[in-house]
Parts: C-alpha cells; structure tokens; sequence
C-alpha cells in the first residue's frame, strides 16, 4: 500500500475546492489523483470535520490501572497536566481514556493550582486562568448508553473563530460555526477521548445553548475573576429562560 498524500496536500486540493470553486473534475487532474480520493475526502471531513489520514498503525494493548493508592498519589502530583499529559507519564501504557475513568473512579476533580510567587504580589495578578469547569444540565449520551456531564472549556483564541468559517457546512448553514467553535474550545467531556462536532450534534438542544452561553460568558468576562460556579448557574438560568 502505497504512503498516504500528507495533511498539507490533502489541505490544497480542499482549499482549491471548497475556496477556490474549483470543481471536482479539474482539481483530480490539476493535482493528478483520483476524484474518488477526492470524495472520500471530503466525505471524511463532513463525518469528522477534518481530512487526517487514518492511521494503518496497530492498535496498542492498555494496561488498566490497578494499583489504586498509587494512582491517587499520582493524580495529586500531576493533576495540574492533561490527561494526555499524564497517560504519558504513567508507568505503563495506557490510555487518556483510563486516566479519565481512573481519576473519575477515586473522585477526583481537576483544579488549578496557582503558583507561589516570592514577590508579595497575588497569584491573580500574573495568570490568567484559560480553562473553566462546566457541568451539563442534562448530560451527552454516547452510543454504549454512558452519561458524560462534566467537562472543561478553554478561552477561545482568534483561530477559533475564524477557521469556521471557511468550512464548507458554515457556509451553506452559518449557524453551523457554533457547533464547530464548541468543539474546539471544549477540551474535555467526561471519559470522551475527544469532542469533535459529532458529539456537539448529538448534544440535547438545552445543553447546546448552556454551552453556548456558558463560551460567551468566559469569553466576555476573562478580564474579571470569574467564579465557574456562579457562571454555570447562569447558563443554566439562561438556558431555562430561553
């Protein structure tokens, strides 16, 4: 099997297409591939939002964590690092999956630590906090029938705003770009591996616009010290009174 065509080329044939208004037809022979790699393409990224290659590496066998105190004292050291972060740190392989089901099992909950500073000044003068704990009203309900209501939402960055709007779903349906922005800044959902727009659309329509108030309130007050408790109960009012 010959090597897949890399992110940047897939990139250029999409852009000659959906910005350029360049058809099918001539992008297969401009680019010199086939127009049914070109529909899988975009097939790929209308199911998943994105055109990755996907991946022919073996999947690795996790290990499961059974060593309970240890993985307690673990999450207390590194709880300031993503999951990611700390399924790398472990001692065996295992997967982000694990580690959130793992520190959901002995209750633990992510919080920021703010950092000592030896200058008498306090720590909300020198960090911004980028990332807010929420809690779904009614909740995501995956596939194998599992609840997920607890996640985390970061500040949003320019990018974020502006790459929706070159989808070609945002184009055809503008109020598409706040699925695709949702799924972007929210950077955990309870023990998802990852949020993409699938799950934003599985989202009950209650829970879509507490998310969507719940972005704008982070997003318009990131200048004051935001309390998270006090704005997921506004979403949550706001999300009843709309």
């Amino acid at each position: 099997m010959g090597k897949p065509y890399s992110y940047d080329f897939r990139q250029k044939v999409i852009n000659a297409i959906v910005l350029d208004g360049m058809n099918k037809s001539q992008a297969a022979q401009v680019f010199q591939i086939s127009r049914n790699t070109i529909n899988l393409w975009l097939q790929r990224q209308t199911q998943t939002g994105d055109y990755q290659p996907k991946s022919n590496r073996p999947k690795r066998t996790n290990a499961k964590i059974t060593d309970w105190e240890k993985f307690r004292q673990f999450a207390e050291m590194h709880g300031d690092k993503t999951q990611a972060q700390m399924a790398q740190l472990w001692s065996l392989n295992i997967s982000t999956r694990t580690i959130s089901r793992g520190l959901k099992k002995i209750g633990w909950s992510r919080k920021k630590r703010l950092m000592a500073t030896g200058n008498g000044m306090m720590p909300n003068e020198l960090s911004l906090s980028s990332e807010f704990e929420l809690t779904l009203p009614k909740g995501y309900l995956d596939a194998d029938g599992n609840l997920h209501r607890i996640g985390v939402m970061r500040l949003a960055k320019a990018m974020d705003e502006i790459v929706p709007m070159r989808d070609p779903r945002v184009k055809s349906n503008p109020a598409y770009a706040t699925v695709i922005i949702l799924s972007r800044v929210i950077t955990r959902l309870g023990a998802l591996e990852e949020v993409n727009p699938a799950v934003i659309e599985g989202l009950f329509a209650y829970d879509l616009n507490y998310l969507y108030q719940f972005y704008r309130q982070i997003n318009e007050l990131q200048d004051q010290a935001v309390d998270t408790t006090s704005v997921s109960q506004k979403c949550k009012s706001a999300a009843l009174s709309s």
